[in-house]
């Protein structure tokens, strides 16, 4: 019984199931990372941008097309991506210090689709840094 009140208390989660289309240009022909992220969530210091969702990658510049869960905490959402120039799978180690990132924003969300456009243009960004 008392197992049964405590979870009652618990907060239940809502998802939403999201198509998420994006196109992502670069001028390299090399492989691609990324993440699709919830873009706002939280309020005042509890406030946490570019939260988490799925990653991804893709053999070179291309269309990206996924569905994701999103869960119900936040606005927009977000694509982030960066390129791995040197093969070494990681974004800008100390020999490859310009490979090219970009974001993307929706603030389409909540909803069952989002289309975006990710240049990856800036060298070395985290997603963080992407944060409207």
């Amino acid at each position: 019984m008392i197992g049964l009140l405590f979870a009652a208390c618990l907060p239940t989660e809502t998802f939403y199931s999201v198509e998420v289309t994006a196109t992502v240009t670069a001028d390299a022909d090399a492989p691609v990372y990324g993440e699709v992220l919830l873009a706002d969530t939280g309020d005042g210091a509890l406030a946490v941008p570019m939260l988490w969702v799925a990653d991804f990658s893709l053999p070179s510049p291309g269309t990206l097309s996924l569905t994701v869960l999103v869960p119900d905490v936040g606005e927009g959402l977000a694509v982030y991506a960066w390129q791995d120039l040197d093969g070494d799978g990681l974004l800008c180690a100390p020999d490859g210090d310009t490979e090219p990132t970009g974001a993307s924003f929706s603030d389409d969300f909540p909803g069952t689709a989002a289309t975006l456009d990710v240049a990856l243009s800036a060298p070395c960004l985290g997603p963080e840094r992407y944060a409207e």
